[in-house]
């Protein structure tokens, strides 16, 4: 493949690769199950489009089965969404090139759930933050946090450098996160994967107390919390994830660096910390990450015989699959009936929301609070999904 014998393309993606492996010291290349990219023309960019038309250009294919990311725009009803046509034309144009390249067009950020179902031990190259912490810690799958352009060149090779979180003793626990609140709800999650991604940095927490019972929809909320507050992309949750029977597995021969408690008086200042802004919100946003079947069949029960009022734009993100298998259930006509808009294949976070002129998000995702006021400059308002319903809607 370095040598070229196999085209340009996949020369350059080895390179890239080599490259890589090089810089952190890997002593070799090991064959991944699957990929997960990102293809969104906000963080890619010009130069993204110009490297993945290069690939194709070049007659490179992904050589794993690889999923793709939320885009920057909703592909059928962008103009809808105030979207400049310029801005979406290039957008097409990437995913026009990924889809060149054989990727699966998923376009979600838990292609755990559908389309990309890895196994436990298996090793990946996925990027997408919210993602690898999700399979990493509650499949037991193996994957680094990678970035743009190197995600796409472990597809196209089909191999990844062996190094991080792919070598078993890189994985063992170093610090313990003890939870200690009973009756956790959904926000909870959130917030605890808040604190600890803002907490540990880029050490591996291993968490007690949380209930075994926990829905993966929770569990993929704290993952996505603690990865884009930190830069967790490891977590062992005892009891829950595979690796995690106990305390003692889950650290290994490691000694215990640093002990955390988490209370119901932290969990408190962490939502009070996360909430920028208490003024009249103008935009409602969840589904970050991607919400689930059971999340919506939730959202279309609490919603029914209700209207969003004049002047507060209600927003879901979910993916096209689970769209169309809530559409043949009746729930998304449900939901649109109050007025939600249910946008699928994107994200507040990548999609330039900014052209609403929205001044204060209320959400009930710590990633959207995480992230939303940095990148589009809105405040955020930060509650469960009882009080956004109750906030944003009316009886009819």
């Amino acid at each position: 493949m370095l040598d070229g014998e196999r085209g340009e393309g996949v020369r350059f993606a080895m390179e890239v690769v080599t490259r890589v492996g090089d810089i952190y010291g890997a002593e070799k290349l090991v064959q991944i199950s699957s990929s997960h990219v990102l293809g969104h023309y906000s963080s890619l960019h010009d130069a993204g489009v110009e490297m993945m038309e290069r690939f194709t250009g070049s007659k490179a294919s992904f050589r794993v089965p690889t999923t793709v990311d939320p885009i920057s725009i909703e592909p059928e009803r962008w103009r809808d969404l105030k979207i400049q046509s310029s801005y979406a034309e290039k957008q097409m144009r990437l995913t026009n090139a990924l889809m060149g390249l054989g990727v699966i067009p998923s376009f979600t950020c838990t292609p755990y759930e559908c389309c990309n179902v890895p196994r436990h031990g298996e090793i990946l190259a996925w990027s997408e933050s919210s993602a690898v912490a999700y399979v990493n810690s509650i499949v037991g799958a193996k994957t680094n946090r990678l970035t743009a352009g190197l995600d796409v060149s472990c597809a196209i090779t089909g191999l990844t450098p062996y190094f991080g979180l792919l070598i078993p003793e890189n994985r063992f626990g170093q610090v313990l996160i003890e939870v200690k609140k009973r009756k956790l709800g959904n926000l909870h999650f959130h917030t605890i994967g808040y604190i600890i991604g803002k907490t540990v940095g880029n050490r591996i927490p291993v968490v007690t107390g949380l209930p075994l019972d926990a829905k993966n929809y929770q569990l993929k909320g704290l993952a996505s919390a603690a990865a884009s507050s930190g830069s967790v992309a490891l977590f062992h949750a005892v009891g829950i994830s595979p690796d995690a029977r106990n305390v003692d597995q889950a650290f290994g021969p490691n000694e215990l660096e640093d002990k955390i408690v988490i209370d119901e008086s932290g969990i408190r200042e962490a939502e009070d910390e996360i909430t920028t802004s208490r003024e009249n919100p103008d935009f409602v946003a969840i589904g970050c990450p991607h919400y689930s079947i059971p999340e919506l069949i939730e959202l279309a029960h609490m919603v029914k015989g209700k209207r969003v009022k004049r002047n507060v734009e209600f927003w879901v993100y979910t993916s096209k699959h689970v769209a169309a298998y809530i559409r043949e259930m009746g729930i998304l006509q449900t939901i649109e009936a109050s007025g939600i808009r249910v946008l699928t294949s994107t994200c507040a976070v990548i999609s330039p929301i900014k052209e609403w002129g929205f001044k204060v998000m209320m959400t009930n995702s710590a990633k959207f609070a995480n992230v939303i006021p940095s990148e589009h400059k809105i405040d955020v308002y930060y509650a469960p999904l009882k009080d956004l319903i109750e906030y944003a809607t009316k009886g009819e």
